[in-house]
């Protein structure tokens, strides 16, 4: 199944046909009914088939990529929610478990001093 997907999407367009990306998605609290945006790591060491590039401009449009039927269903779900992003992956076999980051967990985190907006 083919998704789309420009070069900032795709590591600035250097994925190329037969490489493995992790799928990280930054869905909306709106959409998923909570009060925070999180971003999390949805699917990870997923085959590209190819890259879609425009003829005249050679610039990324698509993203062919070898999932199961589950798989397509969960990536599908993740555009109508928010923004998805592919990262290389660096090719170890262990899958990662990661808890997704919200802001309340990056603010505390990193440390940062968030300023109340006044009413």
């Amino acid at each position: 199944i083919s998704f789309p997907a420009d070069a900032t999407a795709t590591v600035n367009g250097h994925i190329q046909k037969g490489d493995y990306v992790d799928i990280i998605a930054n869905m909306s609290g709106q959409n998923l009914g909570a009060e925070e945006t999180i971003t999390k790591t949805i699917l990870q060491s997923v085959e590209v088939m190819d890259i879609g590039k425009s003829e005249t401009d050679s610039a990324v449009h698509n993203i062919p990529l070898l999932l199961t039927l589950e798989q397509a269903e969960v990536v599908k779900h993740a555009y109508e929610l928010g923004e998805v992003t592919y990262a290389l992956n660096p090719g170890n076999s262990r899958t990662a478990r990661t808890a997704g980051v919200t802001n309340k967990n990056f603010v505390e985190r990193f440390g940062y001093h968030v300023v109340s907006k006044k009413s």
